[in-house]
């Protein structure tokens, strides 16, 4: 199968990268959100995402491959539930599509990717990111309209149209992926 080969020193890959700087981003916005406010709870909230953003960024030099693509899998499976938690929490729609557009970009990502040779980050992820809001684009024209139950519904369909077009495309991979 196809997989992003590792294109950073020490056998860190795409993923890994994506993985960390994702975090490194989300513990930072989340620092310049607290940035003006000097109470104690403030100012141990910053401290404690500094000192977890330079932790962070040490681990690929000090942790094992297989704990770093670890805790990389755990960093962008995070975001992944930040994002449905903003969804949820904030705007309040329940969304049964959210990992559709989570695996667009991954393939979007794979088919991208020129297999045995180093992942640009800086043109394949916009690329994938693009590719994925597209498909919102296109997909919340129609869902936006509805409320409720049927909300969830359309959703719920539109993800399994995406599934259904790579799992039962042998083009795209069928059921055994790419």
């Amino acid at each position: 199968g196809r997989h992003a080969p590792a294109a950073y020193g020490g056998g860190m890959s795409f993923f890994d990268a994506l993985g960390w700087a994702g975090a490194v981003m989300i513990l930072g916005a989340y620092g310049l959100l607290t940035l003006g406010r000097w109470d104690a709870a403030s100012l141990r909230y910053q401290v404690t995402n500094t000192v977890g953003a330079v932790a962070l960024l040490a681990f690929p030099f000090v942790g094992s491959d297989f704990y770093t693509q670890m805790v990389t899998r755990m960093m962008i499976l995070g975001i992944f539930a930040m994002s449905l938690d903003l969804l949820q929490g904030v705007t309040g729609l329940v969304s049964l599509g959210h990992a559709a557009y989570f695996g667009l970009a991954g393939y979007a990502l794979a088919f991208l990717t020129p297999q045995g040779e180093a992942v640009s980050l800086w043109w394949t992820l916009p690329a994938a990111v693009l590719a994925s809001g597209l498909a919102a684009l296109v997909i919340g024209f129609f869902v936006v309209r509805t409320h409720g139950i049927y909300f969830i519904m359309v959703t719920m369909a539109f993800a399994q149209m995406i599934f259904f077009l790579f799992f039962d495309n042998k083009a795209l991979g069928g059921s055994d992926g790419l």
